[in-house]
């Protein structure tokens, strides 16, 4: 597999994460993206991201993952699964 075939995963698409994954998908890079609050990731499921149910989905469908959540307390929700 080449860099260029890699998943990329992204958690938490507020203003910085949705930016960042509007870059990713401009490079043509394939992205699987999560949010709690799906109307968020609307505009980029129609730019190309996939959806991920769960930030467990995400993670398991992608080779790297980048989370970009509000605060400590979100991070660990996101990696413990809850």
């Amino acid at each position: 597999m080449s860099p260029d075939d890699r998943v990329v995963g992204f958690v938490g698409l507020g203003t910085m994460g949705s930016g960042m994954v509007r870059r990713l998908l401009a490079a043509r890079r394939r992205v699987i993206g999560h949010n709690r609050t799906r109307s968020k990731a609307e505009a980029l499921i129609a730019a190309g991201m996939a959806w991920a149910a769960t930030p467990r989905a995400a993670a398991a469908a992608a080779d790297v993952v980048c989370t970009m959540v509000a605060h400590a307390d979100a991070l660990e929700g996101v990696t413990e699964g809850s």
